[in-house]
């Protein structure tokens, strides 16, 4: 029997990493950070602005592709699933019989909409 797994888009948060530079006047060095955001805390002794890395994290559109893909890679031997197509956006697997009420109840409890 074939069942196609449809991924769909979610929302996910993801830790932001960038490259920053920052040119300390003073010292006359440019400075190179890696993370999320730069900031800056003022230090009243030296009357200096001192940068910082701050972690980040944004909200981006995606697929939960990559899920049904470990969804596949973790199950594909207990439920003997071939796959027939993978277009990068929908999988089309081939069950047995036997298993289907087993994997359809497997796909709900992950999330993942198939269509038979």
């Amino acid at each position: 029997m074939e069942l196609i797994l449809t991924s769909k888009s979610k929302r996910s948060k993801v830790k932001v990493e960038r490259d920053h530079s920052w040119y300390d006047t003073e010292s006359k060095k440019m400075l190179n950070f890696r993370g999320g955001r730069l900031e800056f805390d003022y230090d009243p002794k030296t009357k200096k602005a001192i940068p910082k890395v701050v972690d980040h994290e944004e909200y981006i559109n995606g697929t939960d592709y990559p899920e049904i893909k470990k969804w596949l890679k973790t199950n594909a031997a207990k439920h003997g699933i071939t796959i027939l197509e993978d277009n990068g956006r929908n999988v089309t697997i081939s069950i047995d019989n036997s298993d289907f009420d087993d994997v359809r109840e497997d796909l709900y409890r992950h999330r993942i909409i198939s269509d038979y």
